[in-house]
């Protein structure tokens, strides 16, 4: 099933095209924060991509096996608490290449969860 189809099923085709788009630039901001230099203004740009596709109702969306609303609080707990390096080795670890879902397929809440709730501990120590 193609990600067309499937964003056309789960959105009855609001916002279709700006909602591909969106889908794209997360995944190019992911790739931009894993492979490259990231950046404060990469992960802003980033956590800008999802807030959008959760106003246009893709909150349960995945990438690979993470929720975006996942991706998003691990993103949230974790700036400005572990070092870019450490949140990109975890990104790189659970997410890497995998592919934008509109919908979660199989979904397994371990990997970004794990990490989210230490942090919050840790900040809780602080």
């Amino acid at each position: 099933m193609s990600i067309n189809s499937t964003i056309e099923e789960h959105t009855n085709g609001v916002n279709k095209k700006e909602i591909i788009s969106e889908a794209s630039k997360t995944r190019k901001f992911l790739d931009e924060i894993i492979y490259q230099n990231p950046t404060k203004n990469r992960f802003s740009n980033l956590l800008i991509s999802i807030n959008n596709l959760k106003n246009w109702g893709m909150a349960e969306a995945t990438i690979g096996n993470v929720k975006l609303i996942d991706l998003e609080e691990f993103l949230n707990v974790s700036l400005g608490t572990l070092e870019y390096s450490c949140i990109t080795s975890k990104l790189k670890e659970v997410i890497s290449s995998a592919e934008f879902n509109p919908i979660s397929y199989g979904y397994d809440k371990k990997g970004l969860n794990e990490i989210t709730i230490k942090v919050k501990e840790i900040k809780k120590l602080i």
